[in-house]
């Protein structure tokens, strides 16, 4: 607690501020673990450090995303269950120590999940450092693609004629369908999970496989259209196929809506962070 107060100090001074960017400009990747606005509040959001240094990778893994009704709150996670007592009160019987049960995953994926992340953005960086963004919604003329709507080898085609962009070897594809924000707007959030989900078609597998992108993420549940193309062997059948064959890193429920505009002008050319 004492370093992370000490950290937010330094910051709220304009020297904390300045010697922030010099850091940057000399760093590869800067990883931001407060909540979402609070470095852009200081001057110094994404676009700020990329002034200083134009390749930079931002990561920002705020606990309630970038966007949405709470991406303001903060998260505390095993810590807040701790000094709140809840880890006592949710420890399993006759154990020495409360050890107790645990709903904070995230803490723990997002160690794992951010060097992996980090380390396919520098290999991306490395080989091309462009991000296309596809915005099949907008292209189609709707809020958002309905639940089971796959998006096949023509639909990828016709948006990036449309768009004018091209997709080249190790490029990260990202491709809006404009489901999550669909969670915020259902009463029971249940349905969000069984009403399924438009998403890729397990035909663009082998075309994914020929561009030799790098990177693949959209804004729904699992990458792929559910309920999933008949017929199928086993549960997520694009998804494993993409991980198995082309070894794609993929990326789902992002939250793209704010990226509508933003990316068109940031994703083109260079990495940009995806979250929330």
């Amino acid at each position: 607690m004492a370093g992370w107060l000490s950290g937010v100090r330094i910051l709220s001074f304009t020297t904390g501020v300045r010697l922030l960017k010099e850091l940057a400009a000399r760093s590869d990747v800067v990883m931001d673990n407060f909540r979402a606005d609070v470095l852009p509040r200081m001057g110094l959001g994404p676009d700020d450090l990329r002034a200083v240094r134009d390749d930079l990778i931002v990561l920002k893994m705020p606990g309630l995303g970038c966007d949405g009704p709470r991406f303001r709150w903060g998260t505390w996670g095993s810590t807040l269950t701790a000094v709140s007592g809840m880890t006592y009160l949710w420890n399993h019987p006759d154990q020495p120590r409360p050890v107790g049960s645990q709903g904070v995953y995230p803490d723990y994926l997002t160690g794992g999940f951010a060097p992996a992340v980090v380390i396919a953005a520098l290999l991306h960086r490395q080989r091309t450092g462009r991000g296309v963004f596809l915005d099949m919604a907008r292209h189609k003329g709707v809020k958002r693609l309905d639940p089971g709507y796959g998006i096949k080898v023509d639909d990828l085609e016709a948006c990036i004629e449309a768009q004018g962009v091209e997709v080249r070897t190790g490029d990260i594809l990202i491709v809006r369908t404009g489901h999550v924000p669909l969670w915020y707007e259902l009463e029971d959030k249940m349905q969000f999970w069984t009403i399924g989900a438009p998403g890729m078609s397990i035909t663009t597998v082998d075309w994914l496989y020929e561009k030799e992108i790098a990177a693949l993420a959209l804004d729904n549940i699992a990458v792929e259209v559910e309920p999933f193309e008949e017929p199928y062997e086993h549960v997520y059948p694009t998804h494993s196929r993409l991980i198995r064959d082309p070894g794609l890193t993929l990326g789902d429920a992002q939250h793209l809506a704010r990226g509508r505009t933003a990316a068109h002008r940031k994703l083109q050319g260079q990495i940009e962070d995806i979250t929330g």
